[in-house]
């Protein structure tokens, strides 16, 4: 008896010495569904996971699918979809304990409209953090934690994604270069001449500003490529192609802080010198209160597919992407937000707006001249879509949505 029990010890521990990475990550999110208690069908935010550098690896997307089959098979929850989750995930950074903040919280819910949020969390070299979290109240529904086989090799190579009119995504390895730093208002001149180069520039806000960031060519054999990070190495936001011809440009709403510019070629052996600038944006699209394409994606959002065309669940992932990246381009803002209303289907809006009142306000959000003319439209529209249209949450938060739209109004 005593043999077999040495035995099967073991076994036991042969098996666990055997364990991967894959193996420990399946075993915590399963143990973290079973200890949740909370409501079924719930719409949950399933986060990518986060390291201290924030560097994404092949092995820690390859985890995160892991997490995804494991809550796809539970059948207790509706999972956001994923390519938006990780558009969200790039503007926010988690503590190591995995705790997010109340404005965090309501902000990912209203991009998102989920009601929980799954964030897993690798801190030191091997510890697994995963907790569910409840987006109205920040309660921790479930726990669990445990210990990876193997360590996490953080690599800083990075994937650039396709512009359009390009092919496949490319991912070619990057080395960085500290280059110095870049004030508001100002310009620095510099050359990629060693394949896979990135140059970096620290910018130091001393307070919010609209901010707009280019990459000028000065040879016309280059083609730049922007990426902003925050001050622990997370990109915000990246650009490729977004300024004239293959000049890269970056305008957004960006609070006090320490920055990085990060410049570099579009694949790992374009060559060549540009001109880095930042400025203040002339076209800022955001108000006091909040910005105008926070207010339309969360208005988006509180509509429910039913509502919308088929065709939307297929462009709507980079539709939300779209408007992220379009702040401070009036003309592309008001294509985007005809493009909403477009996919809006007939019975979730009122009668008399179909019949009388379409019309003319599709021409007005074509001559819109500012952003004010444009928040005046589409609480114009919003007023016309049912509420059997939109979630229930919307009643509760509709009156807030429509005081920061009057504020971008004055």
């Amino acid at each position: 008896m005593r043999r077999v029990k040495v035995l099967g010890l073991f076994l036991v521990f042969a098996i666990m010495s055997c364990a991967t990475n894959k193996d420990v990550v399946r075993s915590n999110t399963t143990s973290l569904l079973k200890k949740y208690r909370g409501e079924k069908n719930q719409r949950i935010a399933v986060f990518p996971f986060m390291t201290k550098t924030q560097q994404k690896t092949q092995e820690l997307s390859d985890l995160d699918d892991e997490v995804l089959d494991i809550v796809f098979e539970d059948k207790r929850f509706q999972i956001v979809e994923r390519s938006l989750v990780e558009q969200i995930s790039k503007e926010w950074t988690f503590s190591e304990s995995g705790m997010v903040d109340e404005e965090q919280r309501s902000k990912i819910g209203k991009l998102s409209g989920a009601k929980l949020i799954l964030v897993p969390i690798i801190s030191g070299k091997k510890n697994i953090n995963m907790r569910i979290i409840s987006v109205n109240s920040g309660d921790v529904l479930s726990f669990a934690r445990g210990t990876l086989a193997a360590p996490i090799i953080e690599s800083y190579s990075t994937s650039v994604p396709p512009s359009s009119g390009r092919g496949g995504t490319q991912t070619p390895t990057f080395s960085a270069t500290a280059r110095g730093t870049i004030n508001l208002g100002s310009s620095v001149y510099g050359s990629i001449s060693n394949p896979g180069q990135v140059d970096n520039y620290s910018l130091n806000l001393r307070k919010a500003a609209a901010v707009e960031i280019n990459a000028i060519r000065t040879d016309s054999s280059f083609d730049p490529f922007l990426e902003l990070r925050n001050s622990s190495g997370a990109t915000i936001t990246t650009d490729d192609d977004g300024g004239d011809g293959l000049n890269a440009k970056i305008i957004m709403s960006l609070s006090p802080g320490l920055y990085i510019i990060a410049v570099r070629g579009y694949s790992s052996n374009t060559l060549g010198s540009y001109q880095l600038s930042v400025n203040e944006s002339a076209q800022m699209m955001g108000g006091g209160t909040g910005n105008f394409g926070d207010l339309l994606i969360q208005l988006e959002t509180s509509i429910s597919y039913s509502a919308q065309t088929a065709n939307w669940r297929t462009r709507r992932s980079t539709w939300l992407n779209d408007v992220r990246s379009s702040s401070g381009n009036l003309e592309r803002m008001k294509q985007l937000v005809f493009e909403f209303e477009v996919n809006l289907l007939g019975s979730a809006q009122n009668s008399s707006w179909l019949s009388s009142s379409r019309g003319a306000w599709v021409n007005r959000v074509r001559s819109a001249r500012s952003v004010r003319d444009l928040s005046v439209l589409l609480r114009e529209c919003e007023s016309n879509i049912l509420f059997s249209a939109q979630s229930n949450e919307w009643r509760n938060t509709r009156s807030s949505w429509i005081n920061s739209m009057q504020m971008l109004e004055r």
